[in-house]
């Protein structure tokens, strides 16, 4: 149920939907700015469905409009402030003239495990830059989380429109952290042929998340650097009874998912 109020709550995401500017000029503190309509595109910066937001809106249209769409995606909208409320704050409150937006979304936990965990229990601190192929980077939080770590990142996808998403999680990330990102090299083209132009350098990382091409490991074992690491993330089967792959050549079979990993050498 959607409510009007003059305060937000602290424990639930809050949206700021107003434009740039006014945005910057002042606003709640641990908001998460997503202007209105550009937030139909920005889907994946938002949390897990189904999760309760909170809406900053212009006006009573606006809010109306983003609460429909938001609903209709699996989200619920909790409540609603309004510009003249925050604009009412006693001092001191809001965030003035200056940009800070929270971060909703996360990479996925094996990508977040590895580089905060995984990769300092084997290497220590490592020095240098450290290079990251990311295969069908789809939406891009994997491959935009790497570079906030400052990686360098190729990120591949083959749908244009796909990209476009991550190329916008990108630049929402750069305003937020700009002392700290490494920019992506995006790709679109198609993965699977042995001449794309990714396939043609080496690196430290090669992940595939949710992403399953069985025809690639021989490319991957070639593109993997002496001593690097391949983090791959796939469904089982089994999983279409619970909402994975529709497709079941998308699922790696329980007895043999190990045996592309025997042509490494571990």
């Amino acid at each position: 149920m959607t409510t009007p109020s003059d305060r937000p709550c602290s424990q639930t995401p809050l949206i700021d939907l107003r434009d740039h500017e006014t945005y910057v000029r002042g606003h709640w503190p641990g908001s998460t700015h997503l202007p209105w309509p550009a937030l139909c595109e920005r889907l994946n910066e938002l949390p897990c469905r189904p999760a309760a937001l909170q809406l900053v809106a212009t006006d009573a249209a606006q809010a109306d409009q983003a609460t429909r769409f938001l609903t209709e995606k699996g989200y619920g909208v909790t409540q609603i402030l309004s510009e003249d409320a925050l604009l009412n704050t006693p001092e001191p409150g809001l965030v003035k003239n200056r940009f800070d937006s929270k971060r909703l979304w996360q990479p996925s936990e094996g990508v977040r495990a590895f580089v905060e965990e995984d990769l300092p229990a084997a290497l220590g601190d490592p020095t240098g830059s450290m290079t990251a192929l990311d295969i069908g980077c789809g939406g891009g939080r994997d491959s935009v989380y790497l570079a906030t770590h400052g990686w360098q990142v190729t990120a591949v996808e083959n749908q244009s429109r796909v990209l476009e998403r991550a190329l916008t999680l990108e630049a929402g990330q750069r305003l937020t952290q700009p002392q700290c990102f490494v920019a992506v090299d995006w790709q679109c083209q198609d993965i699977t042929d042995p001449d794309a132009s990714c396939w043609q350098a080496e690196y430290d990382l090669i992940l595939a998340v949710r992403f399953l091409e069985r025809s690639l490991w021989p490319h991957i074992r070639q593109s993997l650097r002496p001593g690097g690491f391949v983090l791959f993330e796939t469904f089982a089967q089994g999983a279409e009874q619970f909402g994975g792959p529709k497709n079941p050549t998308g699922c790696l079979s329980r007895v043999s998912w190990h045996k592309p990993l025997l042509t490494f050498a571990l």
